[in-house]
């Protein structure tokens, strides 16, 4: 009689062992599979975050803010005129802004000078209702270094009336594309060596006073 109690109380202390194993060997199981899916969570939205505001990988060169840009002889070989397009004629801008009668053509051709130069007036060239959106682009009221611009094309789209104001105000719209020597990226930081992304421009013109109201990347349309 004894030995059978024996028997059934190490039976019994078997099974508890074994079922405590086994609830053991669930919880780690389950703790596991949480942090494995916690994991993948945080990894899909770690890829979804990057896919939708890609950061560029560009190395960029060490910026000079005190640089004069036209010692440098291999941008002095570069085409850093600005090649002007309306109505399916181009024509360069080769010597100053008198050579065109163009007020938008003379507005570009200012315009990049003040970024060549890194010039602080370059700020004066936006709107009051300039909206800066394009994170890749220098703000009105940062500072960059100059910047050795070539390759520079402007092209004209349309212009418009904008009625609603009961003023004489118009909307212009320009496609503008430049390279950058020795980009130093503080400017632009999308732009690798020698490389060209198109930007949509949109200049407003009140009794003659031009400025730009948004720069958007063609990308941002879609």
């Amino acid at each position: 009689m004894m030995k059978s109690l024996n028997k059934r109380k190490k039976t019994l202390i078997s099974v508890v062992i074994v079922a405590a194993l086994l609830c053991a060997l669930l919880y780690v199981l389950a703790v596991c599979i949480d942090k494995y899916n916690a994991q993948k969570v945080q990894s899909d939205a770690t890829q979804q975050a990057a896919s939708s505001n890609p950061v560029p990988s560009i190395i960029f060169y060490d910026a000079d803010f005190d640089e004069n840009i036209f010692e440098n002889q291999e941008y002095m070989q570069k085409n850093a005129f600005v090649k002007y397009t309306k109505g399916g004629v181009s024509y360069y801008i080769t010597q100053s802004i008198d050579q065109t009668e163009d007020e938008y053509a003379s507005f570009f051709v200012n315009y990049f000078e003040k970024v060549k130069l890194a010039d602080k007036s370059y700020a004066d060239m936006f709107s009051q209702s300039y909206e800066h959106s394009y994170d890749y682009i220098a703000s009105p009221d940062s500072e960059f270094a100059p910047q050795m611009i070539y390759d520079i094309e402007v092209s004209r789209f349309e212009t418009q009336n904008d009625h609603s104001l009961e003023s004489d105000t118009q909307y212009a719209f320009f496609e503008v594309k430049y390279k950058i020597f020795h980009n130093n990226g503080t400017y632009r930081r999308d732009l690798p060596e020698d490389g060209m992304k198109p930007l949509l421009f949109k200049l407003s013109n009140t009794g003659g006073k031009i400025k730009i109201e948004s720069i958007t990347d063609f990308a941002q349309l879609d």
